[in-house]
C-alpha cells in the first residue's frame, strides 16, 4: 500500500521531523541552507538528495560575469550553504560526514554531505542555528553603538577555526584608506556599462523570488532601467561615506591564505560562521567588496594588510534597525533529480 507523502512545513519539527523519512528530513533542511548570503541575492546553488546524502552544486548559470568572472563569490556562497546545512543537521540531532569536491569529473559538485550518526545538540550550534533566520544583509544606517571588542575577538577566532582570517580595521588612517579604496572601486564599477547592466538584471522593481527588491536598497536605483542607464557613482559615493564614516561601525576584511577554489569554499565557511555569530549577538552586516571585485585594485588592498594573503570579503558590522529578509526561491525548485 502506498504511503502518503508528508508535506513538511516550518512547523513540522521535533517528533514530526523524526517520524519523517530521511529523504523528507534532508529536503526539509534545505530550507535553512538556502538562507545563505549571495551577491545580488543570486542564490547560485543546486542540490541532489538521495539515500542519506545531500550533494551541493554550484549553479554557474547564476554567476555574475562582470563582478565575479572566476566564480569566486559563487563558491563563497556555496560554502555558506554548507555551514547552514551542517548546523541544521546538528539541530535535529544528526552527525554528518562531509567531502568537498568529491568527484573531480563533476566540476560544479562542491560538497557531499552524508548523515553518519545521531548526536547530542551542542549549545553553540543551537545559537548559530537559530541565527540563520535572523541574519540579513542590512544596508540601513547603523546606530552609534559600537560593536564590543570582545565580540570582534570572537569573530576573529571563528574565522581562524575555519582556516581563514578576519582583520578588523581599527586604526584611523587604515580605516580612511580602506574607505577611499571602496569609493574608488565603486566609481570604477559604475563607469563600466557591463557592471550596470549586470546589476540591473538582478534589481527587482516587482516581487520576485531572487534578486534585490526595492526595500533592500539596491545599489544605485531600485528600477532596472535607471540602474542600467545612469552612472550612480556620485550617489553611491555619498552613501558609502555615510555608512562607513561613523567610528562605531566596525570594518573588517575576511581572507584566506591561498586563492584556489578550495580557499574560496573555505572563505564561505568562515564568512557564514562570522555572520551567524554576529547575528546571534544582535550585530548585523553588509558587504563592500568593490576593491576585491575590481581586479587591478586588489594589490592595494593587500598592501593595507601587510601580509601574504588573499582578501575575499569586506564587511561592515554594527547595530541597525531590523530589516525584512529578501525573497528566496523555494528549496524544492533547487533540487535536481539524481540520475543513474
Amino acid at each position: 500500500m502506498k504511503t502518503a507523502k508528508r508535506n513538511l512545513t516550518a512547523s513540522h519539527t521535533g517528533m514530526l521531523f523524526r517520524e519523517a523519512t530521511i529523504s523528507e528530513q534532508l529536503n526539509f533542511l534545505l530550507r535553512y541552507a538556502v538562507l545563505a548570503p549571495s551577491e545580488y541575492n543570486s542564490q547560485p546553488w543546486l542540490f541532489q538528495v538521495y539515500n542519506q546524502t545531500i550533494d551541493v552544486y554550484a549553479d554557474y548559470s547564476r554567476r555574475l560575469p562582470t563582478v565575479d568572472p572566476e566564480g569566486r563569490e559563487v563558491l563563497i556562497s556555496c560554502g555558506a550553504v554548507c555551514v547552514n546545512l551542517r548546523l541544521a543537521l546538528h539541530h535535529f540531532g544528526h552527525q554528518e560526514m562531509i567531502d568537498f569536491f568529491p568527484d573531480p569529473a563533476v566540476m560544479n559538485l562542491i560538497a557531499r554531505i552524508t548523515i553518519a550518526a545521531r548526536r547530542e545538540r551542542a549549545e553553540e550550534d543551537q545559537r548559530l542555528f537559530h541565527a540563520i533566520s535572523q541574519r540579513h544583509t542590512n544596508r540601513e544606517a547603523f546606530s552609534p553603538q559600537a560593536v564590543p571588542s570582545s565580540l570582534l575577538e570572537i569573530l576573529k577566532k571563528e574565522a581562524g577555526h575555519e582556516g581563514a582570517w578576519l582583520y578588523v580595521v581599527s586604526e584611523e588612517d587604515e580605516r580612511q584608506y580602506l574607505i577611499d579604496l571602496i569609493v574608488e572601486g565603486s566609481r570604477k564599477q559604475w563607469a563600466n556599462m557591463a557592471f550596470r547592466s549586470e546589476l540591473a538584471h538582478w534589481v527587482r522593481a516587482k516581487p520576485a523570488p531572487d534578486g534585490i527588491p526595492a526595500f533592500a536598497h539596491p545599489r544605485g536605483s531600485s528600477h532596472p532601467f535607471l540602474a542600467r542607464t545612469i552612472d550612480f557613482g556620485w550617489f553611491e559615493e555619498r552613501r558609502i561615506q555615510q555608512q562607513l564614516q561613523p567610528p562605531s561601525t566596525a570594518l573588517a576584511i575576511l581572507g584566506t591564505f591561498g586563492d584556489s577554489s578550495s580557499d574560496w569554499l573555505l572563505a564561505g565557511h568562515a564568512l557564514e560562521r562570522v555572520l551567524l555569530t554576529a547575528a546571534a549577538d544582535g550585530v548585523q552586516a553588509s558587504f563592500f567588496n568593490q576593491p576585491i571585485e575590481v581586479p587591478e585594485m586588489c594589490p592595494r588592498l593587500s598592501a593595507l594588510l601587510d601580509r601574504f594573503s588573499f582578501p575575499q570579503m569586506i564587511l561592515r558590522l554594527g547595530y541597525g534597525p531590523s530589516v525584512m529578509s529578501v525573497p528566496r526561491r523555494s528549496s524544492e525548485e533547487m533540487v535536481v533529480p539524481k540520475h543513474g
